[in-house]
């Protein structure tokens, strides 16, 4: 996979059923039209290089088979499809070989399981988000074909971006695609103390404050819906009262969605390192599959 061959997929896998998972959904994905896909397997580094020779060819060895499971698994999609074996950590690994292959979005499990899961990979799948430079699908569960998909918005460049990628995805036959814009109400201050007339002006300051809010939210889902929808998405828009992620995470389970997708809502130069709120907070609580677009 070169950077120069148009859209790359790099699925990391370490043979866990959560790994397993990531490679047949990787394989099932509605990624853009013309993408192609590769496989990356963690030798762990400096820990295998430490355990006793007996032990770490029955490491290697497990490895191998993994990195030919997947490949045979990716091939279905992707014929001749490649799963490298790279040496270090194993979050360095993945970071390295996207960096490398200029990738357009990993793909990872959400945690490794099991003796070799535990050793090799583990729980990696937030250190991949939070330091790579494409989108990451962070895979929750069973395998399962992406063909319902909920999208969060709220008012960032992160979000945008987020729509932008999605428009890019093949919509599948199937497809649907909601769009949910939550809109936090608007906190007043104690209104005890002040007298009566004040009182009722800061409430209509505040009523109007959420009326000006949620026109935003429809304008800002309408303009979504109106790119998503000439990119073949029919779309569903919701505008919610309330706090973002249990929201959205309610929205998830009422349209029972196969995928939830949010931007990433990076500052200045942690941009990369710092997820947002309400992501991180949809990373650790989602049942499905996460799309993380920055």
């Amino acid at each position: 996979m070169a950077p120069s061959r148009g859209f790359g997929v790099l699925v990391a896998t370490d043979g866990s059923s959560q790994g397993r998972a990531a490679v047949s959904t990787a394989v099932e994905f509605p990624w853009p039209r013309g993408a192609r896909g590769e496989g990356v397997v963690s030798r762990g580094g400096s820990v295998s290089a430490e355990l006793p020779a007996g032990v770490a060819a029955v490491v290697d060895g497990s490895l191998d088979r993994v990195a030919r499971d997947a490949r045979r698994n990716l091939e279905q999609r992707w014929p001749g499809s490649e799963v490298r074996l790279v040496d270090g950590p194993p979050l360095e690994a993945i970071l390295s070989r996207a960096r490398r292959v200029g990738a357009g979005a990993i793909v990872v499990g959400s945690r490794g399981h099991g003796a070799l899961g535990r050793l090799l990979l583990g729980s990696v799948s937030r250190g991949v988000v939070r330091g790579a430079r494409c989108p990451v699908l962070v895979v929750k569960g069973r395998a399962r074909a992406a063909a319902r998909f909920v999208i969060g918005l709220d008012g960032s460049v992160g979000a945008r971006r987020a729509v932008d990628f999605v428009a890019r995805l093949t919509p599948p036959r199937a497809g649907r695609l909601t769009l949910i814009r939550v809109v936090e109400p608007a906190r007043l201050p104690s209104l005890g103390l002040l007298p009566a007339a004040l009182r009722g002006i800061v409430r209509g300051a505040a009523a109007a404050l959420h009326a000006q809010r949620l026109q935003a939210a429809r304008k800002e889902l309408d303009a979504a819906s109106e790119k998503l929808r000439r990119a073949g998405w029919p779309t569903r828009l919701l505008v919610r009262v309330g706090v973002p992620a249990p929201e959205l995470l309610r929205a998830v389970k009422a349209v029972q969605a196969d995928v939830v997708v949010v931007g990433a809502r990076g500052v200045g130069g942690l941009e990369r390192l710092l997820l947002g709120s309400v992501a991180e907070a949809v990373l650790s609580a989602s049942p499905v599959p996460v799309l993380v677009v920055r």
